[in-house]
């Protein structure tokens, strides 16, 4: 940073993160042109169309290294600097008396028709006196059909008038030896490469006619024009100036330096463009109206030689940027933590602003994932914050539909609107473990508020209450289609499905704050007088059955109202006994007693309904208790007591006992009816 809010390179270390295999910083500090590794790839053969010969370098085809345009047959030449890796070129009109009859083509390649002993002269002076050593050279034949020729039978006389020299022999101080046999052997497809002066990598004659010849020699070659970037330069909310620094090159003459300046806006539209050439020092303001988000700055030099112009710094100034970090109580999201399903997950997490410009208002999103497939995705607003504010947010996760281990992902500024100096604290990454509900509910059913035995009596108009308590506090039993509810009636056999459109059925669904149960109240008026079937199936929010069977009941109604059996219990006894009655129909009689009398007739004692409680539809044991004393408190004598009830049209009377534990007695039954 200098100059206020900005963004600079001018150390070595950060300029050569910019390195570019075309222009590099070397160890010494000094930027280079790059050298790119090349292949030369020759195939030698008799003339098929466009399939042979060729040559490419890359892979990338040259027409001009067989020039049939040109010439049909003959011999080629090729040289390669080994400085800059770059081909020398054979003008139009031809160079070093090899031959170019074309308007503009700058050739690759140096032909020579050797037939002609002047063609011969010029091939021999290229080869033994103007091609330096160490550089890379390929000769090769060009046949346009076999029985085309070049005159191989005539070179080694060349040497009588030649200064001893020829083809043949030049080559062989090269240490190409194989191309002496085509004097005997005439024109044959030939393929031969070597170092000057050092060494040869390839040379090759054909057997055959159709056989092919494949040169394959890599090499390097030195660039001419090399560049570096610095690019995506977003750290600022505005830009002012860009400035740079540049040295010329040792050789400004054969040096052309630019400076390139592109701007783009949010959207990546190209906002801004400007090339500066040859300004070795300078700077250039940006208007304070161009909506510039991102900057690419570019050095580009030409240069003939190695070294080209040197750049020392260049900066970018302007306005600062937002820093958003996401962070919970922790300072990090590794935590592991643990819910039940349908828990309302309390999120707490931190939004600050830790950069050098206010943020504007931007969304956070929460996503939460499972195996890769994303479950849950939800957008919270941050609000705006200036420097160096933070705020708290809370957001409350259901984990209703969630179930196992999850991974939860925070991610502030995702879409990138709220421009931030950096963006690789926005996020956080947790795991949650979501306990599921796998226990099964507790179902339950009361006829008049008790649970009774199979084949009990019931009343003929009961409150059936059907209870369904589940473990899990989160996913409340709120729906009727968890439970199921069938009458089988006396001599049917078909279940009737309950309905919970009919008023003689009504749902309580469970409340929130309170354990987690669903009950229903069924108040059927049961006609028939036999043996019924209830059958009922309940499973909670999860889908959990209630049991691996469905609960399942039969119990009896007799619709005459009356009281079919009445006895005490124990008889005979010593200090206290209970009665025994079997109640019918749908309701309990509204006036009942029971009279005890001696066997003369004497009434001793009257139990009022009061006394004795509410009597109940079935048999049922009374919650009253006689002490076997009078109606003033005074204790019976041992004896047999004549005892019946009364209700409110009839009655029935029957004996009890009283006795001492060694004695006994018997007890005439009885009955009583309304």
């Amino acid at each position: 940073m200098d100059e206020g809010e900005g963004l600079s390179m001018r150390h070595a270390d950060q300029l050569r993160k910019l390195n570019n295999p075309t222009l590099a910083l070397s160890d010494s500090n000094v930027w280079e042109l790059g050298t790119l590794n090349r292949g030369l790839e020759i195939k030698n053969g008799i003339f098929i169309g466009a399939t042979l010969p060729t040559g490419a370098i890359d892979g990338f085809a040259f027409g001009s290294m067989f020039p049939f345009n040109v010439l049909t047959e003959g011999v080629v030449v090729q040289v390669i600097d080994p400085a800059s890796g770059l081909h020398w070129r054979n003008p139009p009109g031809g160079r070093f008396g090899a031959l170019n009859t074309t308007a503009s083509t700058n050739m690759l390649s140096f032909p020579f028709n050797t037939k002609l002993r002047p063609q011969r002269d010029s091939l021999l002076k290229l080869l033994n006196e103007i091609i330096p050593d160490g550089y890379p050279v390929v000769i090769y034949s060009i046949l346009r059909t076999a029985t085309s020729s070049f005159a191989p039978e005539e070179w080694a006389a060349d040497s009588i008038n030649g200064g001893g020299l020829n083809l043949f022999n030049v080559l062989e101080k090269e240490g190409i030896n194989s191309l002496r046999a085509l004097e005997t052997e005439g024109s044959k497809t030939f393929l031969a490469g070597y170092i000057k002066g050092e060494n040869v990598f390839y040379e090759g004659i054909v057997q055959e006619t159709d056989e092919v010849l494949d040169l394959l020699f890599p090499y390097k070659e030195r660039q001419i024009r090399g560049d570096v970037q610095w690019s995506s330069i977003s750290a600022l909310s505005k830009i002012d100036t860009v400035k740079w620094d540049i040295t010329p090159s040792i050789l400004p003459a054969n040096d052309t330096v630019f400076i390139k300046i592109e701007g783009a806006d949010l959207s990546g539209q190209n906002v801004f463009s400007e090339t500066i050439i040859n300004e070795h020092n300078g700077f250039i303001l940006i208007d304070s109206s161009t909506n510039i988000s991102s900057l690419d700055l570019e050095f580009e030099s030409y240069n003939a030689g190695r070294i080209t112009g040197q750049l020392n710094s260049w900066s970018v100034t302007g306005n600062g940027l937002a820093d958003l970090l996401l962070y919970n109580q922790n300072k990090d999201f590794t935590m592991v933590d643990t819910v039940s399903q349908g828990e309302i997950y309390k999120l707490d997490f931190t939004v600050e602003n830790i950069g050098s410009f206010w943020a504007d208002s931007t969304l956070m999103t929460l996503r939460v994932r499972q195996n890769n497939e994303i479950l849950l995705q939800s957008n919270i607003v941050i609000d705006p914050l200036n420097t160096s504010a933070s705020k708290e947010y809370t957001y409350n996760l259901t984990t209703i539909n969630l179930n196992g281990l999850v991974q939860i992902d925070l991610v502030i500024n995702e879409d990138g609107i709220t421009r931030e100096s950096r963006y690789n604290n926005n996020f956080g990454t947790f795991n949650l473990f979501v306990e599921g509900d796998g226990k099964n509910p507790i179902l339950k059913a009361f006829f008049d508020g008790i649970e009774i035995m199979d084949g009990d009596l019931i009343s003929a108009k009961p409150e059936i209450k059907i209870t369904l308590l589940d473990e899990n506090q989160f996913k409340l039993l709120e729906d009727t289609s968890l439970i199921d509810i069938h009458l089988l009636s006396p001599g049917s056999s078909t279940w009737e499905r309950i309905s919970f459109s009919g008023s003689d059925l009504v749902f309580i669904p469970a409340e929130e704050g309170k354990k987690n149960e669903a009950s229903i109240i069924y108040s059927p008026e049961l006609t028939l007088d036999g043996d019924y079937n209830l059958r009922v199936t309940g499973r909670d929010a999860s889908g959990n059955n209630s049991g691996a069977q469905a609960y399942q009941k039969r119990f009896q109604v007799i619709t005459k109202q009356m009281i079919s059996s009445l006895v005490n219990y124990p008889n005979p006894f010593s200090t206290q006994t209970r009665f025994v009655y079997t109640l019918t129909g749908a309701d309990s009689p509204e006036f009942y007693k029971i009279q005890i009398f001696t066997i003369g007739g004497q009434l001793v004692r009257e139990i009022s309904h009061i006394e004795l409680g509410l009597l109940r539809v079935g048999t049922h044991l009374t919650d009253y208790v006689w002490d076997g004393k009078d109606a003033y408190g005074n204790q019976l004598a041992n004896g047999v007591y004549i005892y019946r009830m009364h209700t409110k049209n009839s009655s029935r009377g029957r004996m009890l006992s009283i006795m001492k534990p060694d004695q006994m007695n018997f007890l005439l039954m009885a009955g009583a009816k309304w």
